[in-house]
């Protein structure tokens, strides 16, 4: 990718958090090329994925009380930046960068020995950055549990608290897990009993064309907000669970 200005980082960039570099308060933007830090209008530094070797966070943002760190490491520098965002758009970028540096090895053999594909159009279910995930928790299934279907959301148990992370459905049982791999909630599969998807907005999308769905378990008893500018995500999710139904997204 070229230079970009301002303008464009902000209008073509899927992913960007408020971080300090050295001091300096500024944005870090995940590219689809490369990694740009920036201070007000003026870009200091732009690392292609390329020549990343190492992307980690050690320490993950806790409110005010800890802002959280993403560290990208090159052959030659480590660049630590502290995270002045919040939890979720943290973890969109540093999901967003895990899975840039993933090889086609490594995710031909998540798709062969993890994931149960019920049709050729569930792999869009399965970025880079979704893989990345489950890479990183490598503990989170069971022995010989298969996915087939994942979406990223936010889970709300409560008006005041969301957890941001995967609803995730096996052939054991559906799921939502956190950042650290903490299972929120879950389902056995012999528990479901049925699934609907609500197009929350009526199709209002956000600047990246994202639109945000409610997904439903059980007559509203397990809820999921997911947002996702492909809808043939939303159409294979449902597929997986509801073979026989059509998707009715009308409230």
């Amino acid at each position: 990718m070229g230079a970009l200005s301002m303008d464009e980082l902000d209008r073509l960039t899927p992913f960007y958090i408020n971080t300090k570099y050295k001091g300096m308060n500024g944005r870090l933007y995940a590219t689809k090329e490369d990694c740009v830090f920036t201070e007000h209008s003026k870009i200091i530094h732009q690392i292609p994925f390329k020549f990343i070797k190492n992307i980690s966070m050690p320490r993950i943002p806790k409110g005010n009380e800890e802002h959280g760190t993403i560290e990208l490491a090159d052959d030659k520098t480590t660049y630590s930046y502290a995270i002045d965002d919040d939890l979720t758009s943290a973890e969109e970028v540093y999901f967003y960068l895990k899975g840039k540096l993933l090889g086609k090895k490594q995710i031909d053999s998540f798709l062969k020995d993890i994931v149960d594909l019920k049709d050729i159009e569930c792999k869009k279910m399965f970025p880079p950055s979704i893989i990345a995930r489950f890479l990183t928790l490598p503990n989170l299934l069971y022995p010989g549990e298969r996915i087939q279907a994942a979406l990223q959301g936010r889970y709300c148990p409560s008006f005041s608290k969301h957890t941001y992370g995967v609803l995730t459905v096996t052939d054991k049982r559906i799921f939502f897990f956190d950042y650290a791999g903490m299972v929120t909630r879950d389902l056995e599969r012999s528990e479901f009993k049925s699934l609907r998807i609500i197009n929350s907005f009526n199709n209002f999308s956000d600047g990246h064309g994202r639109k945000t769905y409610s997904v439903e378990f059980n007559d509203s008893d397990f809820i999921v907000s997911v947002r996702t500018s492909r809808h043939i995500k939303i159409e294979m999710f449902y597929k997986v669970l509801e073979p026989n139904k059509k998707l009715d997204e009308s409230f």
